[in-house]
């Protein structure tokens, strides 16, 4: 090595700088520890100018600074954590700058440069700095100083480049010796080597018990020729590449049989060939591709979660993943709430935070959590579970909702129905599919003679009945319940002392096969109507006796008037018939009342246009018509209502006349009948329904009267208004009718 002009480098420092100079070049190659290599120089600048410091800085990346990274004389405790600037105007950034070394005589009087802080507070002299490497891509500095003056010469300032110069170079073998053992330290994955004419130079064991697991010979041979697959796939462009532009490529392909694998490859071109290093990645492609399938399902079960939403938060309370077809009903979107907290969703209230807070905590903590949120008008049931890593640590969480508005709209009816059934007076009842009870009201226990309905859950509905209703309940209730949904009549019930009673029974099938059983004790109006009947036979047997008597005399004075009227045409005699006639039709009315009054009898599904149709054949009329606007299939005693009819269209006829038009119809809860009479002025219309009002001169008085007593007996009601064009309008409402077809 050369030294500076005005040197002599053959003087005793001189000499003995050169071999220091030397022995460190020997070892400084050889040194693979860059520490070491660090301090060996620091300590043979030492050496060579028997200063007080050794300084090596070396550039942090940001350059602004330089560490003191080894050195000689200073404490251990600041190397490695002590900075010093690198500005310009500073000793350090000056140094940088400089192509040649800086010598300072003084540093107190020194003006090329402000003081550097390390130097001063160590009361430092002298000093000569000089670039490791270049100043263009400068490593650091190397510097020695002294506490007292010292007037260095050139041969010094040289000693201290050479040093550092080698420094360099064995700095930069360091780092290509590091790069290249990471290189090699790859070879722990399969690898193989490349010429350019892509022969194979070498292969390695792991290469060998991945792609070639029958122990070819594959040194020397192509590697296209061993491996022909390899051209149809990224293997020979990819490779190609490489040697083409002369930088690695790194890909993965999946080479068909005999391989049948997926492999990570990474190749590095030099001039020679290619080094390529690669690995079976088949397992982690099955996992990648079994995990896309699993995100895949999430996604669609998350999009098409039904009547609700799935939420992933993660530990910062931050919407990760939001979706659901719950959100279609509401204003808010997924879109409003992906990648915001809970703090930063717009359509959050604080009382909406308040209800989420604690429970994604929880969720964070590990817990389980299930809450119901009331949200723009709907009520949201939430269940949210943890979200573990592979270390197990809670890393985020799902958050269920499920918009349960309906469910508790339908459960709030549910449990008023319930309560209302609870508070009935009649006995009801659901009974299940096989037949078995699966619910009874506390009125149903009672009027069976049970302290609690629980005795019937689970048990027939025969525990209720006698051997001779199961019969007539297996051949004819239940067959009517089937086919027509439903079945209405009275039976026998059987208590828990195995006492009877009559019952009006009301069966319904519901759409899932279930039966709803209502029960009414009716021994009360049996005994009643047993009594009526008593009363009844008595009435029936003295009106019987008294128009008896009646009919025999009047049946001797119709007989004498005709033979009068042989001889003799006076009308005194037409006023006679008349009386006469008269008389056997107020007998006639009495022995109804006498004998039907406002009893009814069997009730049974009765067409209103048939019924209406019967009673109008037996009205004495040529010229009136009857007209049927609308019919309907009503529930009623049919030889009863047969007998309103009449009555009612008797009385159209004595009072509009021979040619009178009638009209029945159904209107909501019940028939009228109409016509286009003279009708009823409004002051009478409540006397007509007494006993003995008429108007017409032929009328008895009962007639309309019967009616109102058959309606009553129905448990109906009449009012008399006027008809659309004038005459009388009779309107029976609360009818019970046999379907919900009107």
């Amino acid at each position: 090595m050369g030294f500076p002009s005005g040197t002599d480098p053959n003087t005793p420092s001189g000499i003995r700088q050169q071999k220091i100079i030397a022995r460190f070049g020997q070892t400084a190659l050889d040194t693979v520890d860059i520490d070491q290599l660090l301090d060996n120089a620091s300590m043979a600048v030492a050496e060579g100018l028997g200063t007080d410091y050794v300084t090596v800085l070396e550039l942090v990346s940001s350059r602004e600074d330089a560490v003191l990274r080894e050195g000689v004389g200073w404490r251990e405790e600041l190397m490695g954590m002590t900075a010093v600037t690198t500005d310009p105007s500073s000793y350090v950034g000056y140094s940088l700058q400089s192509e040649d070394p800086v010598i300072v005589d003084n540093l107190q009087t020194e003006a090329r440069f402000t003081e550097q802080n390390l130097l001063t507070n160590h009361d430092t002299a002298s000093s000569i700095s000089v670039v490791i490497d270049s100043t263009e891509n400068p490593w650091g500095l190397l510097e020695t100083h002294t506490t007292d003056h010292r007037d260095f010469t050139d041969q010094d300032a040289a000693f201290v480049q050479s040093i550092a110069t080698i420094l360099a170079s064995a700095i930069d073998t360091s780092q290509e010796r590091h790069e290249l053992e990471e290189i090699y330290g790859r070879i722990s994955d399969a690898f193989f080597a490349l010429d350019k004419d892509w022969q194979f130079t070498y292969i390695n064991d792991q290469a060998h018990d991945v792609i070639n697991p029958d122990g070819r010979e594959l040194e020397g041979e192509n590697v296209w020729g061993e491996f022909p697959a390899a051209t149809e796939r990224k293997f020979k462009p990819k490779y190609e590449q490489a040697m083409y532009d002369q930088e690695t490529v790194s890909f993965e392909e999946y080479y068909p049989e005999p391989l049948n694998a997926w492999f990570e490859v990474r190749a590095y071109p030099s001039e020679t060939g290619l080094s390529v290093y690669f690995r079976d990645v088949t397992d982690r492609k099955e996992q990648e591709r079994q995990l896309r399938e699993s995100e895949q399902r999430f996604r669609t079960l998350a999009e098409s979660f039904p009547n609700g939403g799935v939420h992933y938060f993660d530990a910062d309370l931050r919407y990760q993943y939001v979706s659901g077809s719950g959100f279609d009903p509401i204003d808010t979107s997924p879109e409003d709430l992906i990648g915001k907290t809970i703090y930063e969703v717009d359509p959050y209230t604080e009382e909406d935070i308040e209800l989420l807070e604690p429970l994604m905590e929880s969720t964070l903590d590990g817990n389980q959590e299930t809450v119901e949120l009331p949200y723009e008008g709907r009520i949201f049931e939430g269940h949210s579970v943890p979200l573990r890593g592979e270390t197990g640590k809670v890393t985020g969480g799902f958050f269920i909702t499920q918009d349960i508005t309906d469910q508790r709209k339908r459960q709030r009816k549910l449990e008023a129905r319930s309560a209302a059934m609870e508070a009935s007076t009649d006995g009801i009842a659901i009974l299940d599919v096989d037949e078995s009870y699966r619910f009874a009201n506390q009125a149903h226990a009672d009027i069976y003679g049970y302290d609690s309905p629980d005795a019937f859950v689970g048990n027939s509905w025969q525990m209720c009945y006698g051997k001779d209703e199961h019969e007539r309940f297996e051949s004819e209730v239940m067959p009517t319940l089937d086919a027509e949904g439903q079945w209405r009549g009275e039976a026998i019930g059987t208590r828990k002392d195995g006492t009877t009673f009559p019952q009006e029974l009301s069966l319904s099938r519901t759409t899932d096969g279930q039966a709803i059983c209502v029960v009414r004790d009716i021994s009360e109006r049996k005994e009643r109507e047993r009594q009526l009947a008593r009363q009844n036979d008595r009435l029936e047997e003295f009106t019987s006796i008294v128009s008896h008597d009646l009919r025999g005399p009047l049946s001797v004075a119709t007989g004498r008037m005709k033979l009068a009227s042989e001889g003799c045409d006076s009308p005194h005699l037409a006023k006679a018939r008349q009386s006469v006639d008269r008389a056997m039709d107020l007998i006639e009315d009495l022995r109804t009342l006498a004998r039907e009054g406002d009893a009814v009898g069997e009730v049974e599904p009765i067409e209103l246009e048939v019924i209406a149709q019967e009673a109008w054949e037996t009205i004495e009329t040529t010229e009136a018509t009857l007209a049927i606007e609308r019919s309907q299939k009503l529930r009623a005693d049919r030889s009863r209502v047969r007998q309103l009819f009449e009555n009612l269209f008797r009385n159209a006829v004595d009072h509009g006349g021979e040619a009178v038009s009638v009209c029945v119809g159904w209107e909501e809860t019940g028939f009228f009948v109409a016509d286009d009479g003279p009708g009823i002025p409004p002051e009478t219309r409540d006397q007509v329904f007494e006993t003995g009002y008429s108007t017409a001169e032929s009328g008895t008085g009962y007639g309309l009267n019967i009616v109102s007593e058959i309606v009553a007996a129905h448990d109906w009601e009449i009012t008399v208004t006027e008809s659309d064009v004038g005459g009388a309008r009779f309107e029976i409402t609360g009818v019970e009718t046999n379907s919900t077809d009107a």
